[in-house]
């Protein structure tokens, strides 16, 4: 059997995409919850000297966590294309999550997150293969389902606990259906994992 026709050697479980610091609760807590479970996670700077495009080679499902500042900066647009990517070639698992965002901005790249992405493209040199394929990452990660719309409206971001009570449902869903993934990627039962553990 080629090379190619071979399962993957993933290193990481989870890959946490996200234009919110890591120290953010919500990322930081997301993390936090995932490690939780026994997964091997990585996000953005938590390892440094790791060549992120190769880890989103080897990761099993990222999870996108969608901000207005995938829209101001093309270092995320490009670490989304190749995201996609391994969702169409190694059928890696994406999970989208709108943090402070309409989804329908994202999906049809209009309000003001469509307003910031066309001036953010504007600023670089065109190259209309390169904006297009922005654009296509961006709707068909968007239109990923289920989609995850932590309930913060009306809450300050930086309330930790409070915060993650609201969306504490949500959080439970995505983390359990990661892990659900996962274990069958590893050939693993849910009800051997709970044994284990």
């Amino acid at each position: 059997m080629s090379s190619q026709n071979q399962e993957p050697q993933f290193i990481y479980d989870v890959y946490i995409s996200s234009g919110l610091q890591f120290l953010h609760p919500f990322i930081s807590g997301l993390y936090d919850a995932l490690k939780g479970v026994g997964l091997h996670v990585l996000a953005d700077r938590t390892e440094p000297k790791t060549n992120i495009s190769d880890a989103i080679e080897r990761c099993r499902v990222s999870i996108i966590v969608f901000t207005i500042a995938y829209a101001e900066s093309t270092l995320y647009l490009q670490e989304l294309v190749k995201i996609m990517e391994c969702h169409r070639r190694k059928v890696q698992k994406v999970v989208p999550v709108f943090y402070c965002l309409d989804p329908s901005e994202v999906c049809n790249l209009s309000g003001h997150f469509g307003e910031i992405l066309s001036r953010t493209l504007q600023g670089i040199p065109r190259d209309e293969n390169r904006m297009l394929s922005y654009g296509t990452a961006l709707r068909q990660a968007a239109s990923i389902l289920p989609r995850f719309l932590p309930d913060i409206w009306a809450h300050s971001c930086s309330a930790g606990s409070k915060f993650y009570r609201l969306c504490g449902r949500d959080l439970n869903e995505m983390i359990t259906g990661t892990l659900q993934h996962i274990l069958r990627y590893r050939g693993v039962s849910s009800s051997e994992e709970a044994e284990r553990t």
